[in-house]
């Protein structure tokens, strides 16, 4: 998997990369790998332009700064991969705060699979590379709280967060579940306690990282019951995670979250 190169005097940046699990039936004109290749970067980079989130990348002489939420570095269709149907990787900048661009990323990226064949999504994992701890003035979250999902019609789904082994950075188990519980909105994400963490809900290595920055599954994770199962609700769960384990500054720079739908 290639990555971007910064042009001289750029800051330094980080990389996320989405992958998307469960089952995927392209349309007919996709069924052959000439076909499907380059399909996925081109609605992605599409998508992310008409909302105005991200542009694609791709002059020397441009500033990341103008890029939006982030910038589109690779998108592929990954259909021959067991379950996994697909990844897109993008740039940000090493200090940005990454709960509030995630379920913007992970709408992006839904609604361009759904451009190109049938969805059933049944899992969802953010790794990310190479950022710098969160430093905030005061404790306030950075993403909005639930109010959105309060008016879903249902039915409720159940599913579990896993992470890698250095996520909670020695953070107390049970503070970490609190802190989660009080911040994302009674009533409406119901997490935890934590659980232990089946290989099959296990975070997965699919990307060819530097041997310095691999990952290994965290023995634990936490249940989450949730208002309905789409990629916004999906990703706002994993965003207060991710909120609540970056927010004290003593977060690592490599990371993988993940969440799979146990219903």
């Amino acid at each position: 998997m290639a990555g971007w190169t910064a042009f001289p005097g750029a800051k330094m940046l980080g990389t996320l990369v989405l992958e998307g699990f469960g089952d995927f039936s392209p349309h007919v004109n996709l069924a052959d790998e000439a076909s499907a290749e380059g399909a996925l970067w081109s609605v992605f980079m599409q998508g992310g332009d008409l909302m105005c989130w991200s542009w694609s990348f791709s002059h020397s002489d441009a500033d990341p700064s103008d890029a939006g939420l982030w910038w589109l570095e690779e998108a592929e269709l990954t259909m021959g991969e067991r379950s996994r149907i697909g990844f897109a990787q993008v740039g940000v900048e090493q200090d940005v705060h990454v709960a509030p661009l995630l379920v913007p990323l992970c709408q992006c990226f839904y609604e361009s699979l759904r451009r190109l064949g049938e969805v059933d999504l049944r899992a969802l994992q953010f790794n990310a590379r190479n950022l710098l701890p969160d430093r905030r003035p005061d404790d306030r979250p950075y993403i909005p709280q639930s109010g959105w999902f309060r008016m879903s019609q249902g039915p409720r789904t159940n599913a579990f967060i896993a992470f890698d082994d250095g996520f909670l950075q020695g953070k107390s188990e049970d503070e970490f579940v609190q802190a989660v519980r009080e911040w994302s909105g009674i009533g409406v994400f119901e997490f935890g306690p934590l659980a232990p963490a089946l290989p099959e809900h296990a975070i997965e290595d699919h990307i060819p990282w530097p041997p310095e920055t691999a990952l290994s599954p965290a023995q634990v994770g936490l249940p989450v019951g949730m208002p309905e199962w789409t990629p916004s609700s999906a990703a706002y769960a994993l965003a207060w995670v991710i909120e609540v384990a970056r927010r004290d500054g003593l977060a690592a720079p490599n990371s993988a979250i993940r969440i799979t739908r146990l219903d």
